[in-house]
């Protein structure tokens, strides 16, 4: 099943968290939705989970 937020940054505009913040979740694999990084460096984030119960300080 494809994802409906296929690119990192269609996640993050989706979710009201930046680019820089999800880049260090995704590199302290901390990101709370599946991803992977290609060779090319794109991101792709395989679910449309919303976060919960966490905080952008």
């Amino acid at each position: 099943m494809l994802s409906d937020y296929p690119w990192i940054g269609a996640w993050v505009k989706a979710q009201g968290v930046t680019y820089r913040t999800a880049w260090e979740w995704f590199k302290n694999g901390t990101l709370p939705v599946f991803a992977r990084q290609l060779a090319t460096g794109t991101i792709l984030v395989d679910g449309p989970e919303t976060l919960t119960g966490r905080a952008v300080i």
